[in-house]
């Protein structure tokens, strides 16, 4: 801006310079101070006049958003809302995680009290059938107590099985599950019994290993059998294999299994590995695992009879269950028997019931 200064007569012309140049620095310097003055208004007020401007958009477009008339901007206000940031997902991710981990002991320990009622309610019900089956007198198809030596010539004792692991391609009439399974009334052929669901569901637990049930050595006043269910894999535990030894049966029979404070019996301990013996034994912190061994204990009641035929021509016959159990033929004297179905000149105990000829 520049300044005109008309004054009559002469003038200086160095001090109309001199004037001109102060009007020119106040005028830069009003309008440095002008733009630093709307600056500060629009980071302000402006600014503030503008956000209140949005907030009033915001609480129209929520108007809208509920109102039936404009459907379409209620779609476009929805697509236009906030979406969670990818911290807030991590969190959110973690926390579940947690709680997951949290629950997971919990929900195992569930499961596994259910798939160990469920196998002793299956033991229960065999076990009850075995016991069912002491009253038949057909040996060859369902009286579990058919023992090698007990039963007449020509009928095979019952087979059983020990080894949870073990193989069986094929399935007999003798075999402890098909008896059981003739007296539940199912049928059954001569193929592998993990291909027939009639005697599969009998001799195979959850996790596909077979059921074990063993007759011990014959005594004086009793016959005992176990029964028996391993419920876990068998990469995690393993049992000494059947010799067919007293000591392996009693090592099963004497021992508490129900109980997570235990360790297996010395006898397991001298044939199984370290690793095998530390997977049944666990640790301090958290127990044993020999409640996995489901054991039921059966023991049949053993008798003694005493036969005296002297009749020259007759025999003498014991008749029970609607069929002669025992026959003492003529002019034998005076025999004891120890089991209904067993000669008594052999000097054995026998057990159940059943017939001799």
């Amino acid at each position: 801006m520049a300044l005109t200064i008309i004054q009559s007569g002469e003038a200086s012309g160095g001090l109309v310079e001199a004037l001109d140049s102060v009007a020119q620095k106040y005028a830069d310097e009003a309008k440095t101070r002008i733009r630093t003055l709307l600056a500060v208004l629009k980071n302000s007020r402006w600014s503030s006049l503008s956000r209140g401007w949005r907030y009033h958009r915001r609480l129209h477009a929520a108007h809208l958003y509920h109102h039936p008339e404009y459907p379409m901007k209620s779609m476009h206000h929805r697509q236009k809302t906030r979406a969670f940031t990818l911290i807030e997902i991590l969190i959110v991710c973690a926390i579940i995680s947690g709680l997951f981990a949290l629950s997971v002991p919990t929900i195992m320990g569930w499961l596994e009290k259910s798939q160990l009622d469920a196998e002793t309610n299956a033991l229960n019900a065999i076990r009850d059938d075995v016991v069912r089956s002491f009253d038949s007198t057909d040996f060859a198809n369902v009286n579990i107590a058919a023992l090698a030596g007990d039963v007449p010539d020509g009928v095979p004792p019952t087979v059983f099985t020990g080894n949870p692991d073990g193989s069986y391609p094929t399935t007999s009439v003798a075999d402890w599950y098909a008896k059981i399974a003739t007296l539940r009334g199912t049928g059954f052929g001569t193929a592998a019994p993990s291909s027939q669901p009639a005697v599969k569901d009998i001799l195979y637990n959850h996790y596909g290993r077979a059921r074990g049930l063993v007759a011990a050595a014959p005594q004086a006043r009793a016959q005992r059998f176990l029964l028996f269910s391993i419920m876990a894999p068998n990469e995690q535990l393993v049992m000494p294999a059947n010799d067919g030894s007293p000591e392996w049966f009693e090592a099963i029979w004497n021992t508490e299994w129900d109980t997570k404070g235990g360790s297996i019996p010395a006898y397991w301990a001298a044939r199984l590995t370290a690793d095998q013996q530390a997977a049944w034994n666990g640790s301090a912190g958290t127990g044993s695992r020999l409640y996995l061994m489901r054991v039921i204990r059966i023991t049949l009641p053993r008798y003694v009879l005493r036969i005296s035929n002297n009749h020259p021509t007759g025999n003498g016959y014991i008749y029970f269950n609607n069929g002669w159990a025992w026959r003492r033929r003529q002019s034998r004297g005076d025999r004891v028997s120890r089991h209904p179905w067993r000669p008594a000149d052999r000097g054995k105990e026998g057990c159940g019931r059943g017939f001799r000829p």
